[in-house]
């Protein structure tokens, strides 16, 4: 295990920050087990159907109605799980699943919601002549914003005939790309998703590909994420003040405050937009409750209209 973030050590710009981490993780060191799944692509592709797979056991397909905006669900995986693949995990893992709509009107919002430390599954279909260009937005717009976050390209739908697609020409292209599956969510394919479920353990256990889950935590941290997710029970949101003062009951500063709450929104734990002038006062809780808001300003008829005359 590492003994502290990679990001911290890495950056001789952070010298700062890697003390006051230092100083944060002498006494007491934790683990915090928690990442935020990105599924992507283009609309009416399945990207529902395979979230609700990922997290219920017991899901049975249906006709899905396409995602509006972004859906947001958690994956909660035992410890247990990770024993079947022989991974040592001593507590529940979490996924927060981001279930991204694919109509290009929500495609200027993907700046606010894309992060690093995450992984991304860029969903196509069988039976969906997806256009080259297309593939390469995806792509082009993950490595701005998601660093090096790792893809695995996903071909739903395999139960019908498959087409080709160029992924050798795609990795070259996209270092981050590291897995290819072919999977359909009907119940005689069962075995596709389980198999796909798998990969997942294995990449988010993965030190190469997210080294943030096998680095050592100061203890601290940990305890303000639990007071976190018992506040979001009560709280859509709360002031930036009010998580500085959480914080602050912890003893953790301003300057290490911001750097914990960057950490947060990569996860998927609240949404702070930090370089956002007129949003960094407030810290979302609750990712449905703003992105609901938003993207009911994006479904507007209006809205539409006035974004049509202007990107036509």
């Amino acid at each position: 295990m590492s003994t502290f973030a990679p990001e911290i050590y890495n950056s001789v710009n952070n010298i700062d920050m890697l003390f006051n981490f230092l100083a944060e993780i002498v006494d007491e060191e934790d683990f915090l087990y928690e990442i935020k799944l990105l599924l992507i692509g283009e609309g009416r592709v399945g990207k529902t159907s395979i979230a609700k797979s990922l997290s219920n056991e017991e899901y049975i397909l249906e006709d899905e109605h396409t995602t509006e905006g972004i859906d947001i669900q958690p994956w909660l995986i035992q410890p247990e799980e990770f024993e079947e693949l022989g991974i040592e995990i001593d507590k529940e893992f979490r996924v927060n699943i981001w279930d991204f709509g694919g109509q290009e009107i929500y495609h200027a919002t993907h700046q606010f919601f894309l992060t690093k430390r995450s992984v991304y599954i860029l969903v196509t279909e069988s039976r969906k002549e997806d256009k080259h260009e297309d593939f390469y937005y995806w792509l082009n717009i993950v490595k701005l914003l998601g660093d090096k976050s790792p893809v695995i390209i996903t071909l739903n739908k395999c139960d019908q005939p498959t087409k080709d697609l160029p992924i050798n020409e795609y990795q070259k292209a996209f270092k981050n790309i590291i897995e290819f599956r072919k999977i359909s969510c009907i119940p005689n394919y069962r075995d596709t998703i389980e198999s796909l479920k798998c990969e997942i353990k294995r990449i988010i256990t993965n030190p190469v590909h997210v080294p943030h889950i096998s680095t050592a935590l100061p203890a601290v941290w940990v305890r303000i994420r639990e007071e976190l997710q018992y506040i979001q029970q009560e709280m859509e949101y709360i002031s930036y003040q009010e998580y500085l003062d959480i914080c602050l009951s912890y003893s953790l500063n301003e300057k290490r405050a911001l750097h914990l709450s960057s950490f947060f929104h990569d996860l998927g734990v609240f949404l702070h937009f930090q370089d956002d002038i007129e949003l960094f006062d407030t810290v979302f809780l609750d990712h449905e409750w703003v992105t609901d808001g938003v993207y009911k300003v994006l479904d507007n008829t209006l809205v539409k209209t006035k974004l049509w005359q202007i990107y036509r």
